[in-house]
Parts: structure tokens; sequence; C-alpha cells
């Protein structure tokens, strides 16, 4: 049976990407997921599979393409189906280039699925 806790955690683990997305932080956004992970940011890029991966690509990016990023996340709604979730919720985000570009304004959302293991 899914918790107060379980939700909290959840919600908690897209707050953790972002905070240290926009930290500059790719070691610790990595973190934030399971060894085989898989990030799709859209199919403009290619998916992103394994936490190894995801820190040396965000790593990547942080350095070559982003200056400095605000993420701002909202309206998270969590389904919990046994030891599996999935988390839909609002982002905007603003993105400053190295490379002197106009600033990016994004507003989307992101899709989310988990499951619970025993780290």
């Amino acid at each position: 049976m899914a918790t107060h806790e379980d939700h909290v955690q959840i919600i908690d683990s897209l707050h953790r990407y972002a905070y240290h997305f926009d930290r500059n932080e790719p070691d610790a956004v990595a973190a934030v997921f399971s060894e085989d992970a898989v990030i799709d940011y859209g199919p403009e890029t290619d998916n992103i599979e394994g936490r190894s991966a995801i820190a040396e690509t965000i790593a990547i990016g942080l350095a070559e393409t982003f200056a400095a990023t605000s993420h701002h996340i909202s309206n998270p709604m969590v389904t919990i189906d046994g030891h599996e979730a999935a988390l839909v919720a609002y982002v905007y985000a603003w993105h400053r280039y190295v490379d002197g570009s106009t600033d990016g304004y994004l507003w989307g959302y992101y899709e989310c699925r988990f499951r619970r293991t025993s780290a």
C-alpha cells in the first residue's frame, strides 16, 4: 500500500534532479537515478542509458552548452501501483547558453517512471 511518504519521496526525486542540475552537479543528478535508468529528453536527442552515462552526458551539457539553468516544477501527480510508480509534473525552465545565444525558455512537463529498489 502506498503511503504519503512514498509520494513525498517520488516528488522529491524530481526536485533533487532539478536542484542539482541547476547547481551544475552532474554526479548528484545521476545519483537520483538507478543504475539502469534511461533519460529521454525527446526526439532531438538520443536516450541516455545508465547512471554513469547520465553523469557524463549532463557534465558535458553543463560545461559546453549551459552557462546557467533554473528549473521550476509544479503540479506533480503521482500514481503508485505496487512497486512501480509514475509522476507527471509541469516544468518551466530557463537556460543561459555558453555561446551567448539568446536565453531559452521552456514550458513542458516531465513524465517519470519509478520502481522500488533495495537501495
